[in-house]
C-alpha cells in the first residue's frame, strides 16, 4: 500500500514518469515467475515488471508490460540490453 501511494505521489510530480519494479523469484519456474512479476505489475501499478529467477544456477528472466511479455532471457545482460531499448523507444 506504502508503494501505491509513493508512486502516485511521484507520478503527480513527474507526469512522464516511468515506474519499472523488479521481481526476484529465486525458485521460481517459468509460469510462477510471470504470475508473480504480473501481480506486482498490477498491485503496484507499474509501467513494467523484470521478473527474474536463478533456479538451478540458471538465470531466467522476462520483462512484463500491461498488453505485452518479453522473454525468456537466460542472461542478465541481454534482458539488460532489452530493457534498455524498451525505455528508450518509450522516452522518444
Amino acid at each position: 500500500m506504502c508503494l501505491r501511494k509513493n508512486l502516485y505521489s511521484l507520478r503527480n510530480y513527474s507526469p512522464a514518469l516511468i515506474a519499472v519494479g523488479f521481481k526476484f523469484e529465486p525458485d521460481a519456474r517459468k509460469e510462477e515467475l510471470i504470475k508473480r512479476g504480473s501481480q506486482l505489475l498490477k498491485q503496484a501499478n507499474l509501467d513494467m515488471v523484470v521478473a527474474n529467477s536463478n533456479r538451478n544456477k540458471l538465470y531466467q528472466a522476462f520483462i512484463l508490460e500491461k498488453n505485452n511479455k518479453y522473454g525468456p532471457f537466460l542472461t542478465k545482460h541481454k534482458m539488460a540490453r532489452c530493457l534498455s531499448k524498451i525505455l528508450k523507444n518509450k522516452l522518444n
